[in-house]
C-alpha cells in the first residue's frame, strides 16, 4: 500500500510560535513524516526552516543565538511601529536567499491581501518575502508591497491554514494551534459616566490583543473539519506573543503538547 501522506499546519502567534519547534522535535524522535507544510506568520517562519531542511534542534539553536530586540526596527507611526527591513534581512541571510523552488518538500505561506480582502497563499518566489508577509501584524509593522497587492499577516483571514493542505489532496494532518483558549461568551454592560483609574495597556499590547482576537473567527472555521485531523494546543494562556525572551520553555511547551497527543498521531499515519 502507498505511504500516507501527512500534512504539518503551523499556526500564528508571535513568540508563542516556538512552541512549533518543540514540536517538530517531538515528531523527528518519533519518525514522524512530513510531506506538505502550511503557515502563517511565525509558522511560515519555522515552517520554511523545516522546509529548507533544518533539525528542530538546529531551529533550536538558532533562536538561542538571536537578538531578537535587534530586528525591530522603528517605522513611521503613521504606517507602522516597526518597518520590518532588519527583520527581512535576518530572514533572508536565515533562509540563506532561497526560493520555494528550493525547498525539500512543498510550503505555503499564507498573507492577507488588504487592497482587496483576499487570502494570498504564497508557495512560488523568494522565501523571505513571503515570510515577511506572512509576519506583518497589522498596526505593528509597517505592510509589504509585492506587486500590486499590500499585504499584511495572514492570521487576519486565516491562522491555522488546514484548508490549504485538504484542497492539496491530504486527509492526514497534523495542526499545531497557538490560540488555544475559547471564544467568550457575549456579556451585556451597563455604561456609566464614572471615571476608573485601572491602568490602560500600551499601544503595542493593545494591537497585539487586537490582532489575537481578530484571528478567532478564522480559528472556528479551521475547525469545522476534524475529520483524520490531530489539533496540538499547546498550554500557552502565560506567555505573551511579545515573550522572545522565554523561547526555551515554549519550546518544551509544544513538545510536552505533542507527546501528549503521541496516540492520536500513531492512528492517523497507521
Amino acid at each position: 500500500m502507498p505511504k500516507k501522506r501527512v500534512g504539518l499546519v503551523l499556526g500564528g502567534g508571535g513568540a508563542r510560535g516556538f512552541a512549533h519547534i518543540g514540536v517538530l522535535k517531538f515528531l523527528e524522535e518519533k519518525k514522524i513524516p512530513i510531506d506538505y507544510v502550511s503557515g502563517t506568520s511565525i509558522g511560515a517562519v519555522i515552517g520554511a526552516l523545516h522546509c529548507l531542511g533544518y533539525k528542530a534542534t538546529e531551529i533550536e539553536d538558532l533562536v538561542k543565538a538571536t537578538n531578537f530586540n535587534f530586528l525591530f526596527d522603528l517605522g513611521p507611526p503613521r504606517k507602522g511601529l516597526i518597518k520590518g527591513e532588519k527583520l527581512e534581512e535576518f530572514l533572508r541571510t536565515l533562509f540563506k536567499g532561497k526560493k520555494f523552488s528550493d525547498l525539500k518538500k512543498p510550503l505555503y505561506m499564507v498573507a492577507c491581501d488588504l487592497k482587496n480582502s483576499q487570502k494570498v497563499i504564497f508557495n512560488r518566489g523568494d522565501l523571505a518575502k513571503a515570510a515577511r508577509a506572512s509576519i506583518s501584524i497589522p498596526g505593528i509593522f509597517m505592510p509589504v508591497i509585492n506587486k500590486n497587492r499590500i499585504l499584511v499577516d495572514g492570521g487576519v483571514l486565516d491562522d491555522l491554514p488546514i484548508g490549504i493542505l485538504r484542497e492539496k489532496g491530504l486527509r492526514s494532518i497534523i495542526a499545531v494551534n497557538l490560540e488555544a483558549k475559547k471564544l467568550n461568551k457575549k456579556v451585556y454592560e451597563t455604561a456609566v459616566p464614572k471615571k476608573y483609574s485601572r491602568k490602560i495597556p500600551n499601544v503595542i499590547e493593545t494591537l497585539l490583543k487586537t490582532h489575537t482576537l481578530t484571528t478567532s473567527a478564522p480559528l472556528k472555521e479551521a475547525f469545522k473539519d476534524h475529520k483524520n485531523t490531530v489539533i496540538i494546543s499547546p498550554k500557552l494562556d502565560k506567555i505573551r506573543i511579545q515573550n522572545f525572551s522565554r523561547a526555551i520553555e515554549t519550546i518544551n511547551i509544544g513538545y510536552k503538547a505533542a507527546k501528549e497527543k503521541s496516540p492520536q498521531i500513531r492512528q492517523l499515519i497507521n
